[in-house]
């Protein structure tokens, strides 16, 4: 089995959860049964228009994976990535302009409230949660054209879910949840045990994308590289200092006011978020300079190589059969020494072979008896 099929499986298999999740809300409204989609009486429930958007963002998922190379696959996760999107948007302006568009009244009527919360209300965190889902997927959808900073943003929308998943989760399993003692719609425990299989499986849906690729056959090492062990210690930290934040959080909230709580946890959360942003630039530089010198060596290495070519006589190499001179480029005669010393790197010795030697030595022995001959004369 490759990677890609293994990311593939990981990728259906959140899907597939989260959508249980969902139906599972929905059957709890349809019956009643409060367990389904609150887990205790005392939480607030996941809403209908909940259920109903991780419903349609994970079958967006499961068939872009799925059925990656049909057109109605590709189109059908396409048109519920926009749905998701807008419908988050709608939520959050609703939200932020105090008003009530009156969708999820037609999802969920008039059911009451819980410690003055409207039930059966998607919460702002959830709809925000769900606009980074929904451009995630978008994103991911269109990657194969999608610029290098596109490709970056389907990592920190997908890591933003599941932070977002995390963090609600944890605060209720440590028995303080959040925003129970806000104004703010608090998240659902299912809605965030839901965010947390969601944003892992938008995250490994980049791993089942080869056109990642930054450098050729680099297919991750740039677009994500916690997954080679670059960024990790910068990811464990953040992870630990956000658990340790909600952790004292829950701490406080049991023992002093909402508010200490709420300071502690954003002082908590922006010192974190401090940190681990001074390790990831840190690591960015040194990922830099280390790749800074790798390309040096490597332009070092093909200037060698280059100057090895050149230096390299190749080709046909005009020579006089008798004097043994060689033609140059200016059809000049030149010896052969000085043709081949200008066009490489070799040096010439002089010696004498032993056939030479012999035919010098007879030469030198009748030169020597013809002056003999002439000085007795």
């Amino acid at each position: 089995m490759t990677d890609k099929n293994r990311y593939m499986i990981i990728v259906q298999a959140c899907a597939l959860s989260t959508a249980g999740i969902g139906f599972i809300a929905i059957i709890g409204w349809l019956t009643n049964i409060w367990m389904l989609h609150s887990i205790r009486a005392d939480y607030i429930p996941m809403a209908p228009s909940t259920a109903l958007a991780f419903i349609i963002m994970s079958g967006s998922l499961f068939v872009s994976t799925r059925w990656a190379s049909h057109y109605l696959g590709t189109l059908f996760s396409k048109v519920s990535a926009v749905l998701v999107t807008v419908f988050a948007l709608l939520m959050l302006i609703q939200f932020f302009i105090g008003t009530d568009f009156g969708i999820e009244k037609m999802l969920a009527g008039e059911s009451g409230t819980l410690r003055g919360f409207p039930i059966g209300r998607m919460s702002p965190v959830t709809a925000s949660a769900f606009l980074l889902s929904g451009l995630s997927q978008l994103f991911l959808l269109y990657v194969p054209q999608a610029p290098k900073s596109g490709r970056y943003l389907v990592v920190v929308m997908a890591v933003g879910v599941l932070i977002i998943g995390i963090a609600i989760l944890t605060s209720y399993l440590f028995g303080a949840p959040l925003l129970y003692s806000g104004v703010i719609i608090p998240v659902a425990m299912p809605t965030a045990i839901a965010f947390v299989l969601l944003g892992s499986g938008l995250f490994a849906g980049v791993m089942t994308y080869p056109s990642l690729s930054v450098s050729g056959a680099d297919v991750l090492i740039r677009t994500i590289p916690i997954f080679h062990g670059r960024y990790l210690p910068s990811a464990v930290m953040g992870i630990i200092g956000v658990l340790i934040s909600i952790t004292t959080y829950g701490i406080i909230h049991k023992n002093r006011s909402f508010e200490s709580a709420l300071f502690v946890l954003s002082a908590g959360l922006l010192f974190t978020a401090l940190l681990t942003l001074y390790l990831l630039t840190t690591e960015r530089y040194h990922i830099a300079i280390k790749e800074s010198i790798a390309e040096r060596n490597k332009l070092i290495s093909e200037l060698q190589d280059a100057l090895a070519r050149i230096n390299t006589l190749r080709g046909f190499v005009p020579i006089c059969s008798y004097c043994k001179k060689i033609r140059n480029d200016k059809n000049y005669w030149e010896h052969l020494e000085v043709y081949i010393t200008e066009r490489s790197e070799a040096e010439f010795t002089h010696s004498v072979c032993p056939e030479c030697a012999k035919k010098v030595m007879a030469e030198f022995s009748q030169m020597k008896k013809d002056k003999e001959k002439t000085e007795e004369t």
